[in-house]
């Protein structure tokens, strides 16, 4: 496929193997399921109340 391709004129640009580690919002994901974990939260609506009172309490 990639010689049919090249042989048309064109070009592959390849992409970067994905890292979740180098990725900030995997990173993010990750911590606020910990929290959700730690704190025993079924609800993800009441685990972002618990963040917005956190937050709002400093």
């Amino acid at each position: 496929m990639q010689d049919l391709i090249e042989k048309a004129g064109h070009t592959i640009l390849w992409l970067l193997p994905y890292s979740p580690d180098l990725n900030p919002i995997e990173q993010t994901w990750a911590w606020i399921k910990q929290k959700r974990k730690d704190w025993r939260v079924d609800c993800l609506d009441t685990l972002f109340f618990c963040f917005l009172w956190i937050c709002g309490s400093f």
